[in-house]
């Protein structure tokens, strides 16, 4: 829902110079960026922050290559902000910056202050990779300690969050075996709600 005025849709452009192997990190960081200007969010694993249980934002991360090797990555980043209401069929899973703190924000301050703290990290991710971030990201990480579906194709099992990995992947339990939850191979969703 994106009526004229009220949201954030960007996308940043990325051209990196050395190999990256793997952007769902990248996914992962543009998410930690969000949920340290906004006050109060966290996130569900991978790409969704979350206020009160409901999506304020949504990040989808995609690459173009040359050759077998990345040449661009984009990290789109869509924030619901000064939305008074959603449609129906929306608002039992979405809400706003200002339906949760009663305020209107700048847009304009708010694309500047996430931008500027996703490149912070991102060329700390350059340098030292996802695992620098890997508590922080436990600490926000709405889907930890919850049981989860893990929907892999037509196949959908229960299954316990308990962890992120230093690549950013989410360990989850179930009959007693761990396994390691890539987010381009496996979906995950609550049980109860949408977190």
């Amino acid at each position: 829902s994106s009526p004229e005025g009220c949201g954030i849709w960007m996308s940043i452009l990325l051209k990196p110079q050395g190999d990256i192997s793997d952007i769902s990190q990248l996914t992962l960081i543009a998410g930690l960026a969000v949920s340290r200007v906004i006050d109060k969010a966290v996130i569900k694993w991978p790409n969704d922050v979350l206020m009160s249980n409901k999506k304020v934002c949504g990040i989808l991360t995609e690459a173009t290559s040359e050759n077998g090797k990345i040449k661009n990555i984009i990290v789109g980043i869509g924030i619901n902000v000064n939305n008074k209401d959603f449609p129906q069929e929306l608002s039992s899973k979405a809400t706003s910056l200002y339906i949760e703190t009663g305020k209107t924000y700048s847009r304009e301050t708010l694309i500047y202050d996430i931008t500027k703290e996703f490149f912070r990290m991102y060329d700390e991710f350059l340098a030292d990779g996802f695992s620098v971030f890997k508590e922080e990201y436990a600490d926000k990480c709405a889907t930890l300690n919850k049981e989860v579906y893990v929907i892999n194709n037509d196949e959908k099992r229960i299954a316990k969050a308990i962890g992120i990995t230093e690549k950013g992947e989410l360990i989850v339990e179930s009959n007693g075996k761990e396994e390691i939850i890539n987010s381009y191979e496996v979906s995950v969703r609550g049980l109860l709600g949408y977190a």
